[in-house]
């Protein structure tokens, strides 16, 4: 009978790695093209779907067809931000059907729509396939490791995209936790210390402080962004030479131009890294005429090189300091929700390959009086290395290397109560260490009469004999995910709330009648 395999995915935005635990050790599974991350792209032509390397390197010619991003797109409704912000640059077309997302492409020469959830399964299915190309054997179940700040329509998302590519998610581990697990095992820490896990990667960034204490992996505190991300910065260097282009040249560029453009602009990021002076070459060849413009680039064979501009890593810093500052931010304030000091931080480990940006380094080292970063992790890796290590643990492994590991993960996220005149009540907190099941018992108002501590009271609907129960995610901004109502008898005067977060954050809130226990009703959200 043929082994079966537990594997590991880190999905990203930009880049996605698939790992397995084999032979007492993790395996980054190298991909079709021996490359061991994997662009998270997919793209349609008029005979196949192509993911990952294949989609990315034909995205500039079949841009309007080649979909990314895919961590802005997932769980998302139509109107929200991200989608309205991400649409001013995606060379793909998005349409609202039911405030709801519908990605636009041509394929096989006929208009198709596809969920974001239909496009992440490609991509879940190419890490699928990648790992049982690798290890003879079907695969079926699987750790994937996600931003910390993912919402719960998000995890939800990602589970349905799992399923269309016939994979069972058995945890969703946070990947600053997963990072942690491989900075864990590959330093051999043997005394209690206190970890920042920083995560910078293409769509999210995040800030997690863990404890590691003899193979226990406590995390303390998690804040996160998803509005920042190395394809904001992209972004911002996009606009910069789209507008110098315009003002030189008088008109716009193209969509496949900018296409181009962006594909020069990620490169010119990475290389900013290692020089401080890069040439930005837009490539203008017009995909839509199919020829190439009048002034063309020196890529181009020609003599009036207008479309070549240069970037230095000062002006790269200037055009995205208030991006950096942001991620200071997040930074300090993880520190400060974990109730300790900076000198109190052992080790800083860096995760997602926009760590690599040197002005980051340099901050996140000033901000700690100087002290040195762990970069002997490779920080694309980092995460799908600890996601195959929680998933040999939960296939029974009981390997010497691991066996004492223990993580006790937290919600990025709170989960509140709409409570009478519509106040939205706290009911399970940010950094709250998950699972966890907690219960409260509310009054019911009856006519709305005036009462002292209103976030103790629930409403009665005015019609009928029952009470509405709306469940909410978010601190700032609220999001509602769920509502029911719970029958109630007459004389009830209150009820018991109970909200119940798994490990891969499937809540179920439950409410029941004190009055007579027989009036029970509940909802599970991301099930």
């Amino acid at each position: 009978m043929a082994k079966e395999y537990i594997i590991g995915i880190d999905l990203g935005n930009t880049f996605s790695s698939v790992s397995v635990w084999r032979e007492d050790n993790v395996i980054i599974i190298p991909n079709d093209y021996s490359n061991r991350i994997t662009p998270s792209y997919v793209a349609f032509t008029e005979s196949e779907i192509l993911v990952g390397d294949a989609a990315k390197i034909q995205s500039i010619s079949n841009c309007r067809n080649t979909v990314f991003d895919i961590h802005r797109l997932i769980g998302r409704d139509f109107d929200h931000y991200d989608i309205q912000y991400g649409m001013k640059y995606w060379p793909f077309n998005i349409v609202k059907k039911n405030n709801e997302i519908r990605i636009c492409v041509n394929y096989k020469w006929v208009d198709r729509e596809y969920t974001p959830e239909e496009i992440l399964s490609f991509l879940l299915n190419k890490m699928k396939k990648t790992a049982e190309t690798f290890l003879g054997v079907h695969v079926k179940k699987v750790v994937v490791a996600l931003p910390i700040d993912f919402n719960i329509s998000q995890y939800e998302a990602v589970k349905k995209a799992a399923l269309l590519a016939r994979l069972n998610i058995i945890r969703i581990v946070n990947s600053p936790t997963a990072a942690a697990i491989t900075y864990g095992l590959r330093m051999k820490v043997t005394e209690k210390q206190n970890i920042l896990v920083f995560d910078f990667g293409g769509g999210t960034c995040s800030a997690s402080l863990i404890t590691l204490d003899k193979g226990i992996f406590k995390v303390k505190a998690v804040v996160g962004n998803n509005n920042i991300g190395g394809r904001d910065l992209d972004d911002r260097l996009v606009n910069h030479f789209a507008q110098k282009y315009k003002k030189k040249n008088r008109q716009s560029q193209s969509m496949g131009d900018l296409c181009r453009l962006r594909t020069n602009c990620e490169r010119a990021k990475i290389i900013l890294s290692n020089f401080d002076h890069v040439h930005i070459d837009s490539f203008l060849y017009d995909i839509e005429k199919n020829n190439f413009n009048k002034t063309t680039c020196s890529l181009c064979n020609s003599t009036d090189d207008l479309s070549q501009y240069s970037l230095d890593r000062d002006e790269f810093e200037k055009l995205n300091d208030d991006l950096f500052y942001s991620v200071m931010k997040l930074i300090k304030k993880v520190i400060d929700d974990a109730k300790i000091i900076k000198s109190q931080v052992h080790e800083i480990v860096l995760v997602g390959g926009s760590t690599r940006i040197p002005i980051i380094q340099d901050m996140i080292k000033k901000l700690f009086n100087g002290k040195d970063l762990i970069v002997s992790i490779n920080p694309d890796e980092a995460a799908a290395h600890g996601a195959a290590v929680q998933a040999t643990i939960l296939s029974g492994n009981t390997s010497e290397r691991i066996k004492d590991i223990l993580i006790h993960d937290v919600n990025a996220s709170p989960f509140n109560i709409m409570t009478s005149d519509d106040v939205i009540t706290p009911f399970i907190e940010r950094n709250t260490v998950i699972p966890i099941k907690k219960s409260k018992t509310f009054k019911i108002r009856i006519n709305g009469s005036r009462q002292t501590n209103i976030s103790n009271y629930l409403d009665r609907t005015p019609d009928k004999r029952a009470v509405p129960i709306k469940i909410y995610e978010g601190e700032s901004y609220h999001c509602l995910i769920g509502e029911f109502e719970l029958p109630i008898s007459r004389n009830t005067t209150d009820i018991e709330v109970t909200f119940d977060l798994s490990f891969n954050f499937k809540l179920k809130v439950s409410a029941v009648d004190n009055q007579r226990r027989i009036n029970k009703k509940h909802i599970i959200i991301n099930y």
